[in-house]
């Protein structure tokens, strides 16, 4: 079982809590966000257990793979957490930087063999 954080609260993670909720092989565990409230919403309406903050998220050893639904200008930096945390992997859409060397160390950095592009 593929066990998920999930970064954010907005629409996209809406949708991809719902993608992984049909796989029979995923399950997102914890829950994660800047507004407490925002954080309890997604776990009733989607039934997860535990709710963080980005760094205790981050940094769960029971977590095996992060999706970062945080505006573009974060992925960068979550994404590079990630990987030092022992996280098999961290999900989110194309590498978005407004500084395209930023943008490549974001792909070929330290632990980008476990980033899912």
């Amino acid at each position: 079982m593929l066990r998920w954080a999930v970064l954010g609260t907005g629409f996209i993670s809406n949708t991809v809590i719902e993608a992984i909720a049909l796989s029979d092989g995923s399950r997102v565990d914890v829950m994660a966000g800047r507004n407490r409230d925002k954080v309890a919403h997604f776990q009733k309406r989607h039934g997860i257990a535990r709710g963080a903050s980005y760094p205790d998220a981050l940094a769960d050893p029971e977590i095996d793979a992060i999706y970062i639904g945080l505006p573009n200008h974060l992925h960068h930096p979550f994404a590079r957490r990630s990987s030092p945390g022992g996280k098999g992997g961290a999900l989110r859409e194309i590498a978005h930087d407004h500084d395209a060397g930023r943008a490549r160390t974001g792909l070929d950095g330290p632990g980008a063999r476990d980033v899912l592009r």
